[in-house]
Parts: structure tokens; C-alpha cells; sequence
């Protein structure tokens, strides 16, 4: 098919038709102090360690974040001077978006890029600071591991950890009213704490110097993002928005079954086959509905607003299977020792149960997928490299998955596949001073970026970036 055009009219871009709509500049600053500490001790069992080894030991890590942002807005100090910078912004046929007309100008990066922001008063933009935070983590852990040599071919691992996660935080409420004014105020601040029981069990047999077998049982868990933690709500009386902290998350837990093979050739490469399973609790989902919530004012009325808020929205399972495949090709000849191919393909399969939406519809035998979590992803490269020149060529391909829930499967939000190809070649030489000539070519089949909702037919959101290409020289003195 066609893509989207108009034939509208462009104003005349002298006289007053045209104004500045937004022009800002930010100043980003992310403040990230940590500190670790731990000890780790080693006991053998038996004499000489007949009887396996026995670790334990401790850690702790404190990390300090803060995020300071300061965005400020120039679109009624700048002037008009812009008017004499502008430029076309087609390529390939492909317009900046439907929105502009054909012929639309726009002014240029190198005029942008010459503005000196320090000799203009700009106004501060609240919507941005209101997503600055400060945030304290403190981790104690402790654990135990026993490692055994069951035999000449097989060995076991048996652990287990626990896990007191503290934390401290505090963010910024945005209130925009419907004349235009925004204020911030502070959230104060909140804690939370939990603690994890963390067992690992892990066994490997050899069935041969080449062949081995691995079988493994351990629980992992995922901390919630600080952003998602920060107590905050942030609202827009004109945009009937608003974004929803959640100081109540969870963490994600994962008990992780994995068997897999693999078997190394004689010469370098190795394939491998294995099949995992994971058992996931408290699966963090940013819910998005239209309506009402508790945490918004009653003073803003009865309106309903698009509301954004994380949650621990269910539990779940994933069900793969995994091959890799790694090898050169001198077992052909000796002379093509120099080329090789590696390639992973992934299938997965993800369920979900115990609902905890606090707004989603879940319709009666209704089968919802995890989010995140594409069917098949795949990745193949062939490469080259003999006397410093370096060439590969890489695939990867990902099915769609869902990337953003909404309040019923109509309304979810979806990452279209993908099929990415791309091309790197490198020259290295030179002793005293290593020097390496590069070029990388990416996105050699324009793929685009595209979202749709529900159904592949129903597009949210498409771009195209084209093909990019990356050379230079690299010197190491």
C-alpha cells in the first residue's frame, strides 16, 4: 500500500502564519553512589576436601541514586531568526509523519545547534522536574553452598541465600490545572523492606570429554524499577492524564528449572540443546485505563483521565526451548578455518493466572500472554577473520509480543516482529600502535518500528530509520 500523504496548503511562512510551538533544553544529571562489601570463606571437607567444600559468607551493597532534571522552555525568547534556517526533511519519499504536508520545511540542526541558551531566561518546565527522585537501597545478604564431587563425571552444587532488601525514597507530585499553571509539591518520604529466600541446586555429568549434561533447580527475583516505586502522582488537568507511582510493589520471583546438553567438536564450536521453565509470582505490569483513581484528587471532578500506574498484575509461567549452534568450517578443509557460523533460536510459551488488574477485564477463558515475551526469537551470524581483517554478517528476528496492557485484549498494545540485518567489517594492524580501520552498516532492511493494537491490522505507530552506516579509525597509543 500507499503511505499517508496530504495535500494540504502549506501557509506562507512570512508575515505571522508561522510560531514557535516548543523549543527547550535540559539539563539531565543521574547521582549514583555505591558502596559493597563481603567476605567469603572456604571450608574443606574430609581430608583434602574428600568430602566436597563448604562456602559461606556475606555481602552488603548501599547505593545512593538521585535524579535531577531542569528542562526549561525558550519559545517566547527566541525570535524569529529561525525563519532564515530552514530546511527539507524528506527522504526517500518518506515524510516526518503524515501530519505535515508535502513541502513542509524545518528548521535546521545546524541552527539549533548554534544557540547559545545561557544568554536567554527560559521558563522552567515542572512536568520534567516532577520526575526527579532520590532513592536509597540497601542490600544484606548471607549464604551457604555446598560443591561436591559425586564421582570422576559428575559433580553437585547446593545453595542457599537469603536476602533483606531496605529501601528509602522520595519523588514530586505534578499538579497541572486547567489554566495552564503547574506546581510541584514534594511526596515526603517512604520506606519498604523485604526479604527473600533465595535455594540453588545445580548437577552436571559428563558423559564424555566432549558431551556434557546439566540439570539445575534456583530462585531469582527482579527488584521493581526505582521510578515505579517513587510515591508520586502526577496529573494534567487540560491532557486528562495522569501517572500513578506504586510504593506498594513487590518484587518478581522466579523459580527457574533449566536442563540442557551440549556437546564441544574437536576442533572450536560447540552445539547445545536445553528446555527451561519458569515459575513467576508478582509480575510487574504498568496498567493503563481510562477513568478514575483513588490517589487523584476529588477537587479535579468527575472527568475521566488516561491513567498510567505499575502493578503486580498476576503470576505466571514460561515454557522453552532453546538450540545453539557455534562453529568454524575448518572441519570442511583446514583453508576455511578462518570462516565461521553461530546461530540461537529461542521458543517460548507464557501463561499467566492468579489476576491481580486492578482494572483490566478478563474474560471468562480468556488466555493472556506475558508481557514481553515473544514466540520465537532467533539470531544467525557468519563470519571471517584471518590476519587482523575481521567481517561478519548478523540476523536477528523477534515474533511480536505485548508490549503495553490495556483494560481488555482489544486494547493491549503490541512490538510488531522484527528482522534486523547488519554488516561489520574491521582492519587491524600496526604493533606499537594498534590501529583498526571499522565500518558498520546497520538496519540494511529498513526495518521499521512498529506498534499496532489487538489485531496486526490496527497500527498505533510506525517509523522507518533506513540503513545507517558507522566508519573510522581507531588508534591505541
Amino acid at each position: 500500500g500507499r503511505q499517508p500523504y496530504s495535500n494540504i496548503k502549506i501557509p506562507d511562512i512570512e508575515g505571522n502564519n508561522w510560531t514557535i510551538d516548543e523549543l527547550t533544553n535540559s539539563n539531565r544529571h543521574i547521582y549514583e553512589n555505591e558502596w559493597k562489601g563481603k567476605l567469603d570463606f572456604t571450608l574443606p571437607i574430609g581430608n583434602g576436601g574428600e568430602y566436597g567444600k563448604l562456602k559461606f559468607g556475606g555481602k552488603f551493597a548501599s547505593k545512593v541514586k538521585d535524579r535531577d532534571t531542569k528542562n526549561y522552555e525558550y519559545k517566547d525568547v527566541i525570535g524569529d531568526e529561525w525563519k532564515n534556517h530552514l530546511t527539507s526533511e524528506i527522504r526517500n519519499g518518506f515524510m516526518p509523519g503524515d501530519q505535515y504536508p508535502i513541502g513542509t520545511d524545518f528548521v535546521s540542526k545546524k541552527y539549533l545547534g548554534s544557540i547559545d541558551f545561557n544568554t536567554l531566561t527560559g521558563t522552567q518546565v515542572l512536568e520534567d522536574a516532577a520526575g526527579n527522585y532520590h532513592a536509597n537501597e540497601s542490600i544484606k545478604s548471607g549464604y551457604i553452598r555446598y560443591d561436591r564431587q559425586l564421582s570422576k563425571k559428575s559433580d553437585l552444587i547446593i545453595g542457599f541465600r537469603v536476602e533483606n532488601t531496605n529501601l528509602k525514597y522520595s519523588g514530586f507530585n505534578l499538579i497541572a490545572n486547567n489554566d495552564g499553571n503547574e506546581s510541584i509539591t514534594g511526596t515526603g518520604s517512604l520506606k519498604n523492606h523485604y526479604t527473600n529466600l533465595l535455594p540453588s541446586v545445580l548437577y552436571k555429568f559428563n558423559i564424555n570429554d566432549n558431551c556434557k549434561l546439566r540439570a539445575s533447580f534456583t530462585k531469582t527475583l527482579a527488584r521493581p524499577k526505582y521510578t515505579d516505586l517513587i510515591p508520586n502522582v502526577n496529573y494534567n488537568v487540560q491532557d486528562a492524564t495522569a501517572e500513578i507511582g506504586n510504593e506498594n510493589l513487590r518484587p518478581t520471583t522466579s523459580n527457574n528449572f533449566d536442563l540442557s546438553s551440549e556437546y564441544y567438536f574437536k576442533s572450536v564450536g560447540l552445539v547445545s540443546l536445553g528446555v527451561f521453565y519458569k515459575d513467576l509470582h508478582n509480575v510487574i505490569v504498568t496498567e493503563k485505563w481510562v477513568g478514575s483513581a483513588k490517589e487523584l484528587p476529588s477537587s479535579i471532578g468527575n472527568a475521566d483521565y488516561v491513567i498510567e500506574k505499575p502493578n503486580n498484575a498476576y503470576d505466571g509461567g514460561i515454557f522453552g526451548t532453546e538450540l545453539a549452534y557455534e562453529r568454524d568450517f575448518g572441519f570442511i578443509s583446514p583453508s576455511l578455518k578462518c570462516i565461521g557460523f553461530y546461530g540461537t533460536y529461542t521458543y517460548t510459551h507464557s501463561t499467566t493466572r492468579n489476576y491481580k488488574f486492578e482494572h483490566r477485564i478478563v474474560a471468562d477463558g480468556e488466555k493472556i500472554k506475558m508481557q514481553g515475551t515473544p514466540e520465537h526469537t532467533a539470531n544467525a551470524s557468519l563470519y571471517f577473520e584471518k590476519s587482523g581483517v575481521n567481517i561478519r554478517l548478523s540476523y536477528n528476528a523477534a515474533s511480536s509480543f505485548i508490549d503495553e496492557m490495556g483494560t481488555e485484549a482489544a486494547l493491549d498494545r503490541y512490538y510488531d516482529h522484527v528482522n534486523y540485518l547488519d554488516l561489520n567489517a574491521s582492519f587491524t594492524f600496526g604493533k606499537k600502535f594498534k590501529t583498526t580501520i571499522y565500518a558498520d552498516a546497520t538496519n540494511l532492511l529498513n526495518q521499521p518500528l512498529r506498534y499496532y493494537q489487538g489485531t496486526k491490522e490496527r497500527t498505533m505507530q510506525v517509523e522507518y530509520y533506513g540503513a545507517r552506516i558507522n566508519c573510522g579509525i581507531k588508534i591505541n597509543l
